[in-house]
């Protein structure tokens, strides 16, 4: 994939996409060795604490 070929220094999502939802892509994207620590900025409209609390357990960075 993308992230296996090319150099990426930042990654922005959505958390409401049409075949997975920003949480899974984060997931995804934290398991992967070669992705784990691109930084990642998510960004919703979705006003929910408890997504919220998922996505920075899951390692969102918010600095």
């Amino acid at each position: 994939g993308v992230v296996e070929n090319e150099k990426i220094d930042l990654i922005v999502s959505d958390w409401l996409m049409p075949s997975m939802d920003g949480l899974g892509f984060l997931q995804e994207i934290r398991r992967n060795e070669k992705s784990k620590d691109i930084p990642f900025l998510m960004v919703t409209l979705v006003d929910q604490k408890e997504q919220v609390v998922l996505v920075v357990k899951e390692g969102i960075d918010f600095k």
